[in-house]
């Protein structure tokens, strides 16, 4: 069984993390888990998109809930985050798990810059792997991924959410929602209707 742990903090991640526990499903992964950004409660997360759990970490103790839901550890885990969260994932990894390191949103906005995992040894102690990853990596596979992906959106398997903000003047407030954590899927700003089409 591969259980995954995909946290979720910042609504900058919301269209990419949404997409990625629902691709899980896809590829049949057993059990998934995403942290709930500020919006959303857990309920909706798992009534809505699927997902088996949902961790509200404004109110949630985020080790003890990782520990609950991972009692056998961690195989995959894919982070955008950083920081505490990367630090609960390492401190619950199964002998041989893999970490997709994809971003670190958690200290883009630190003057002091990212600071180091903490619980970085279980990488050996456990046998696993940290390794970045970036999309354009796989860009010889691209055409596969879109074929899935249209397949799975044509099976109902992948949801699309947009949140859309309509003019360019709203363009400031609306990045501001991404690290406010108030958007609700992939941000969007409108700044004019594509040509030949009328709302």
């Amino acid at each position: 069984m591969i259980e995954l742990l995909a946290r979720h903090r910042l609504g900058v991640e919301e269209g990419l993390d949404d997409a990625h526990e629902r691709v899980g499903h896809g590829v049949r992964v057993d059990r998934q888990s995403q942290r709930a950004p500020p919006h959303l409660l857990p309920q909706e997360l798992t009534q809505e998109i699927g997902l088996d759990a949902a961790i509200d970490y404004r109110s949630e103790p985020l080790p003890r809930r990782v520990a609950e839901l991972f009692p056998r550890g961690i195989n995959v885990f894919f982070d955008n985050v950083g920081g505490e969260i990367l630090d609960a994932a390492l401190a619950r990894l199964a002998v041989g798990a893999r970490v997709a390191l994809c971003g670190a949103i958690s200290s883009y906005n630190d003057s002091e810059g990212p600071r180091g995992p903490r619980n970085y040894t279980n990488l050996i102690v456990y046998r696993a792997r940290m390794q970045g990853f970036l999309v354009s990596d796989f860009a010889a596979r691209f055409g596969e991924a879109v074929a899935d992906l249209a397949r799975w959106v044509a099976e109902k398997k992948l949801r699309d959410q947009v949140d859309l903000v309509d003019g360019l003047e709203n363009a400031p407030d609306a990045f501001r929602r991404l690290f406010r954590g108030e958007n609700r899927g992939k941000q969007l700003v409108r700044i004019a209707e594509p040509s030949g089409r009328k709302t």
